[in-house]
């Protein structure tokens, strides 16, 4: 009669006429498994009596640092460089591979201050914020959409430095921005306030597109170009109260 084995014995075909064996309690014909350490680690398989890692190749780390949200297929990598900073010395930087695309964590510059709590509104005064360096602010599009948007002191500026936009968002319809922030930091758009004693009705204070359709049109068929009067000077360093502006609205039915 054959003896009774204390365990199981599991045994799983492979192609080439491989083998796999293991028992249930974790050992297997091969010994000990390796151990499994670092940023890669190897999935080790007990094949023909030798471990084989059959885990497949190591993803790598893009050769030049990602652009914050560009599109990756390695969820979890991590990728480290090293970058001059405007502020000081050498710094690490940190990319990593994310659901929502690359995502790079930079140490702040020194000294500080850091970068404001609330977006800031670009061509306004940043005195006091140089060595923020640049600041990144997430942008309501309206509805569920957000889009990123980059602002940093520039420096140059006279009289006083001014906050600019270095990558502005990605939102598509300017009178869902519901911030003068958020409207100066988008492509195309600007915020527009009511202007003071006109012929012309004023405008409601928001963010619209940039275009002037008095000179441009309405690029929306349904839609009929109406002149408002809004303030040109709202933020700058000028007298004027009133001027015209046209503003795209949809006929109503």
């Amino acid at each position: 009669m054959r003896p009774f084995l204390p365990f199981a014995l599991l045994v799983f075909s492979v192609g080439c006429g491989a083998t796999i064996t293991a028992d249930d309690d974790g050992t297997s014909e091969c010994g000990p498994q390796p151990e499994s350490n670092g940023d890669c680690p190897p999935a080790w398989t007990c094949i023909d009596g030798e471990w084989v890692d059959t885990a497949g190749a190591c993803p790598s780390c893009p050769e030049m640092e990602p652009v914050y949200g560009d599109a990756c297929a390695s969820i979890g990598l991590t990728c480290n460089y090293v970058n001059d900073v405007p502020c000081g010395d050498l710094t690490n930087e940190t990319a990593e591979c994310t659901e929502d695309g690359w995502v790079t964590y930079v140490a702040r510059c020194e000294p500080p201050p850091e970068c404001p709590d609330d977006m800031p509104v670009a061509g306004t005064d940043c005195t006091g914020w140089e060595f923020s360096y640049w600041c990144q602010y997430d942008v309501s599009c309206g509805g569920p959409e957000v889009s990123n948007a980059t602002v940093s002191c520039d420096t140059s500026a006279t009289p006083v430095p001014v906050w600019q936009v270095d990558a502005p968002s990605a939102c598509q319809d300017c009178l869902q921005l519901g911030s003068s922030a958020s409207c100066a930091a988008t492509t195309g758009c600007r915020w527009l306030t009511p202007g003071c004693d006109s012929d012309l009705p004023t405008v409601n204070e928001g963010c619209y597109p940039a275009s002037d359709c008095n000179a441009n049109g309405c690029a929306d068929p349904n839609a009929t170009c109406t002149t408002y009067s809004y303030d040109p000077c709202a933020g700058a360093d000028c007298d004027a109260c009133a001027a015209p502006v046209g503003v795209c609205e949809l006929l109503l039915e």
